[in-house]
């Protein structure tokens, strides 16, 4: 014989009256279900030490105590009957429902204990919304070596492959390979609505992903990389579980899944990135299949060295064979903390847009507030790390001096290193200096660099650039070309002989006027101006005028 004490079926209890409100005081009264009229006490414990009295009386929001239910499996009909009531006044409590042959599940003398797990999937975007389409483009065969796929989380994840085998550093959900040998492409392809979910047990999202290589190449690494938590602290030695829909339609099907753990950029040495596998995918036949992996824990990151930029992330990658041939399509890849997945896994779009459109780095907000966190003032200011001694260059202040500065450090670093003297570098001392090797090394090594002049400026657009961070550059009405971070354009203006267009000063009576030859007439004598017409001449005075449009001032952030 087996008692067993179970928090079956919900861990916790709500109780809503008939009018849709949460009663102060609920009662449960719990009886046999073999003899609907004969107490049967629930349990305070796991243990079943304390059994709760007649009725159990819940607290003033409509929620109730944890309740343990006892089952015998020596007595497996002897179940529960419940009755739920408004209040555990007899007097004035009004009848809500009942409920027969309450069940539950458990194991072993002491009982089971059941621990509410995080939900949250931490892959954000896993059913690759506003995904980047169809590659290559026509004639290419091959893909490039890093592209974006579909936005995700994207705050901090940036950095540089310090080992050159483990890929890019990015945000967003991301396909890389180590080189462009082989032939092969990426499509997203909508399910076909056969009125029966594709995915079991599971609702069926707009799209699914393929990826097919026809002619495999030399490649020493290529996946899609999801980026899942930026500072490695937060997830070592954790236990988590992971879910992904998958079907290999033809070819090798070695197809696997794994964390990489990379510790950031920075001088003071950090380890090597960290790749732990977690498991191969399962195929049955051409079917979707999901594959799950419960209980993984992620490797600690004990005697590990983090880099001094503040860049260390952990992301997931779905790995394809190498130097083979093969198709297969994938779709909704979870990661939940805890031993066990979601049974399901699905966001609206209005779900993912929310998060995946946050501002990123980079990003400008306008507000009459002088300080946000999180954003830096665009006050043609300086941004450094904030370790070491300082000496501000001279007609500069400080935006930020902060490790939180790196991601947009990085971001200035990389769009002006062709164009410096719009974002200019100084050292720790002040003295002017030019771009280092690499962002990390610059922000590591103490330098400071300049935000773009935009202090009383007015801001215009460029152009868009294409996708993929291919860069371009942008025009105005009148065929002129600016770059990124150029400023022109003055508030006063002192016209030029040159800029005033061609005109004559009519004559007018009175004396001393030119003829047409230029010759003076006689002193005192009178000219009749509709005789004869003739150019005048004025000499201005040079004042410069305003050419500002009408402006109002505001603070003018970025995102860091």
């Amino acid at each position: 014989m087996a008692i067993t004490y179970s928090i079956a079926p919900n861990p916790h209890w709500v109780i809503i009256d008939d009018f849709s409100k949460l009663p102060n005081g609920a009662a449960i009264y719990t009886y046999s279900s073999l003899n609907p009229s004969v107490f049967k006490p629930a349990f305070t414990d796991s243990s079943g030490s304390t059994p709760y009295g007649q009725p159990i009386v819940g607290f003033g929001n409509g929620t109730m105590p944890p309740i343990f239910w006892q089952f015998d499996t020596a007595n497996p009909d002897d179940l529960y009957y419940i009755r739920v009531y408004d209040s555990a006044d007899v007097n004035t409590q009004n009848f809500l429902w009942d409920f027969n042959q309450l069940t539950g599940s458990g194991s072993g003398g002491g009982g089971t204990v059941t621990t509410a797990l995080d939900i949250e999937n931490l892959v954000i975007n896993g059913q690759f919304y506003r995904n980047v389409g169809n590659l290559p483009v026509t004639p290419a065969t091959s893909l490039p070596t890093s592209i974006t796929l579909a936005p995700s989380n994207n705050a901090g994840y940036v950095g540089r492959d310090t080992g050159g085998n483990f890929g890019p550093i990015l945000p967003d959900i991301i396909f890389a390979k180590s080189d462009q040998s082989a032939t092969d492409s990426l499509s997203f392809t909508d399910f076909t609505p056969v009125g029966i979910s594709a995915l079991p047990a599971n609702p069926t999202p707009q799209l699914f992903v393929n990826y097919t290589t026809t002619v495999f190449g030399s490649e020493t690494y290529k996946y899609v990389q999801f980026p899942i938590v930026k500072g490695l602290q937060n997830l070592t030695n954790a236990t988590v579980s992971l879910k992904i829909f998958a079907r290999l339609n033809s070819g090798n099907s070695n197809v696997t899944l794994t964390f990489r753990q990379f510790f950031g950029n920075g001088s003071n040495g950090p380890s090597t990135d960290v790749i732990s596998p977690i498991g191969t995918l399962n195929f049955i036949g051409t079917t979707w299949t999901v594959s799950e992996f419960d209980s993984v824990v992620i490797q600690s990151i004990s005697g590990k060295t983090l880099g001094n930029c503040g860049n260390d992330a952990l992301f997931l990658q779905l790995n394809f064979p190498l130097s083979a041939n093969f198709d297969v399509d994938f779709i909704l890849p979870s990661l939940y903390l805890g031993d066990k997945p979601s049974l399901i896994d699905f966001h609206t779009l209005d779900f993912v847009d929310s998060i995946v459109n946050s501002p990123r780095t980079g990003d400008i907000r306008l507000s009459i507030s002088a300080f946000i966190l999180g954003w830096v003032a665009m006050n043609d200011g300086i941004l450094s790390n904030a370790t070491g001694v300082f000496v501000l260059p001279a007609g500069f202040v400080v935006a930020r001096r902060n490790i939180d500065t790196f991601p947009l450090f990085d971001l200035i670093w990389r769009t002006f290193q062709s164009s410096q003297t719009l974002a200019p570098m100084f050292t720790n001392g002040g003295v002017p200096v030019a771009y280092g090797a690499n962002s990390d090394a610059d922000f590591s090594g103490n330098r400071q660099l300049a935000l773009t002049k935009a202090a009383g400026r007015i801001l215009a657009n460029i152009g868009v650039p294409s996708i993929n961070s291919v860069p371009v550059t942008g025009g105005s009405n009148t065929g002129t070309v600016w770059a990124i971070g150029q400023s022109t354009g003055n508030e006063l203006h002192t016209q030029s002989a040159a800029e005033v267009g061609p005109h004559t000063h009519p004559a007018t009576s009175g004396n001393f006027y030119t003829n047409a030859g230029g010759a003076i007439l006689q002193g005192g004598a009178t000219f009749n101006a509709s005789a004869q017409a003739t150019t005048g001449t004025n000499t201005p005075n040079g004042t410069a005028f305003s050419v500002q449009q009408p402006t109002t001032y505001l603070n003018v952030f970025l995102k860091l």
